[in-house]
């Protein structure tokens, strides 16, 4: 019997690494990191869409990303995120767009 996975997919969040300097004065840099964070569902838009953000300049963005638990962080414009579902791992997206809903969330990379 099939049962039907609303969220097959996970929302990798970018964590940027901290360098640091040792004793004889030499940098080190930081490992850079994408972190599971929470299930969703990726829908792609198939053509390149368009869309008013808010800003008032049209963005074509090529994924939209439903988040089905409200209480998710807000992700800002220009963050870095990943989604996959796995042994795949998506390329890193700039989000272009979040809207929280009253029982979602939806986001635009």
């Amino acid at each position: 019997m099939g049962v039907l996975d609303m969220k097959p997919f996970w929302l990798y969040t970018y964590t940027k690494g901290m360098g640091y300097i040792d004793e004889d004065g030499n940098k080190h840099v930081g490992e850079d990191t994408y972190t599971k964070y929470i299930r969703c569902d990726v829908i792609p838009s198939g053509a390149a869409n368009t869309r008013d953000f808010g800003d008032g300049i049209m963005q074509s963005y090529s994924y939209t990303i439903y988040v089905y638990d409200r209480g998710c962080k807000h992700l800002s414009v220009g963050e870095k995120v990943r989604y996959g579902k796995d042994d795949f791992l998506s390329k890193p997206y700039l989000v272009k767009g979040f809207h929280r809903y009253q029982t979602y969330c939806i986001l635009w990379i």
